[in-house]
């Protein structure tokens, strides 16, 4: 399973390394660079509002199909009409309750507008995740990961042709990227739904009522812990421009500039969680441990996490006047301090998705609210003060202590030994790595050739430390 797990992990990291950081700093940058941080930040406040009751488009469905497949393949052919009827109706009550709670912020008529297609989206993206969830949980890794840039690639392109060949005339509005990114996930959901049909046979079309229920009764709890996590992840956004009344919109952009590369580099650990849900469930099921196969994910996405994390620290001011028409020391300031969230994100990613397989589900919702209660005190404390700093500083507590609850959990659960010998390197490289981007920072005073400098030295501290065996890569990577 570890050998598995890694083959596809690289082929994956490999793919959207190539696409989404494409995606990100070349498309999603340049629409705000346009329009704007006012126009830019209505629309990010709307895409968090969007996303925040999303789950309610999935309740838990998708991880539960990826565990059930994985499980017992043969049962795709009796599931996937009847959870394909369950996302109509859910998609129903979803544009009802966003709807209604867009009253809160009071967004304008075109926010209105604006708002009803990103919740299109959000239901066309429920539907493309829990297609690649079947391919996935039927172990084609590598179909799965083709489709999870395949619509990022697509917009790349339909932004290229809007850009440069303005085919519309005028001026680029932020509806268009909205509609490009509606287009993307059409496509992808036909070419996805070919895929799986191919290799399904003899499908059953049926709606049983009792299914959906077992669904739900297995699955409630787990969308009640994705919507506390939406809540203490993307509520920042939204409470600046509620908050910060006629700054809000301003306010959210400027946040927007900053959680873009925190949002980017997040999807390592999106990848490894994608990966690893349905190997933790086989794993569990057949009784093998999962000690190792964590502590190697973990080691692994700490030490990229981090090493990104001290890179927007040291380079902060340089690496958003890079990006940015229009950024300042506030903006920079932000992104420093926001990075900070980025290792416990990360850990979340590694320990949470091993909670769900494992369904630990209480313990993981006493803790997601216990963060949702520190992230929204902290926000409604700070963001009057401090503004886009408070929110950052907000969203670092929260990853952080979730973060560590989920270990803690974990630990207790599975009975893990503490590892002290791991911990104390990962410390030493921690605390080594931000001496190293310092001195970098300090001593070369061009961008690209001193952060590479930096990453390069970090990667050796690592080798230097053992965090990294490169004849253990090579065995995991080559083995049968």
């Amino acid at each position: 399973m570890k050998q598995t797990f890694f083959r596809n992990l690289v082929f994956l990291l490999v793919l959207n390394l190539l696409i989404k950081p494409l995606y990100v700093l070349g498309v999603d940058r340049t629409v705000q660079n346009i329009t704007g941080h006012e126009v830019y930040g209505l629309y990010f406040a709307l895409f968090n509002l969007s996303i925040l009751f999303s789950i309610i488009l999935d309740i838990g469905i998708t991880n539960y199909n990826n565990r059930i497949i994985a499980q017992q393949p043969s049962l795709i052919k009796k599931y996937l009409s009847n959870i394909l009827a369950l996302k109509v109706l859910l998609f129903i009550l979803y544009c009802i309750v966003t709807i209604i709670s867009a009253i809160i912020i009071q967004p304008s008529r075109e926010g209105y507008y604006i708002l009803g297609i990103l919740i299109l989206n959000q239901g066309l993206n429920s539907l493309l995740l829990y297609l690649r969830s079947n391919l996935s949980a039927l172990q084609f890794f590598k179909l799965d990961s083709f489709l999870s840039i395949l619509d990022k690639l697509i917009m790349i392109l339909l932004f290229g042709w809007l850009y440069y060949f303005n085919p519309f005339s005028g001026e680029f509005k932020i509806e268009w990227f909205i509609y490009s990114q509606t287009a993307s996930y059409l496509i992808v959901i036909i070419v996805a739904a070919i895929l799986l049909l191919q290799r399904i046979p003899k499908l059953q079309f049926s709606f049983e009522l009792n299914m959906i229920k077992t669904i739900w009764k297995e699955s409630y709890l787990l969308a009640v812990i994705v919507l506390l996590m939406g809540i203490y992840s993307r509520t920042d956004a939204v409470l600046l421009k509620y908050l910060l009344s006629d700054d809000g919109n301003t306010e959210a952009g400027i946040y927007a500039s900053a959680f873009r590369l925190l949002d980017a580099a997040n999807q390592i650990g999106v990848l490894f969680a994608a990966l690893l849900l349905p190997i933790f469930s086989r794993l569990i099921q057949r009784g093998h441990k999962v000690d190792e196969l964590a502590a190697v994910s973990f080691k692994t996405i700490f030490i990229f996490s981090w090493m990104l994390t001290v890179v927007c620290l040291f380079f902060r001011n340089e690496i958003m006047q890079l990006l940015y028409h229009d950024t300042t020391t506030y903006s920079a300031d932000t992104l420093g301090i926001l990075m900070f969230a980025l290792p416990g994100a990360a850990t979340v990613y590694i320990f949470g998705t091993l909670l769900a397989a494992n369904r630990s589900l209480k313990q993981l919702t006493f803790a997601v609210a216990a963060a949702v209660v520190i992230n929204l005190s902290l926000n409604i404390i700070l963001i009057p003060e401090y503004q886009c700093v408070g929110a950052a500083i907000a969203a670092v507590t929260t990853q952080v202590f979730i973060g560590s609850i989920e270990i803690f959990i974990s630990k207790k659960i599975f009975s893990m030994k503490i590892n002290y010998l791991l911990l104390s390197k990962l410390l030493l490289f921690s605390l080594l790595t931000l001496a190293i981007g310092y001195s970098t920072h300090y001593f070369i005073h061009s961008l690209f050739p001193a952060i590479i400098s930096a990453l390069i030295i970090f990667l050796m501290v690592a080798f230097a430390l053992k965090l990294f065996e490169l004849n253990k890569i090579k065995a995991v990577l080559s083995s049968q």
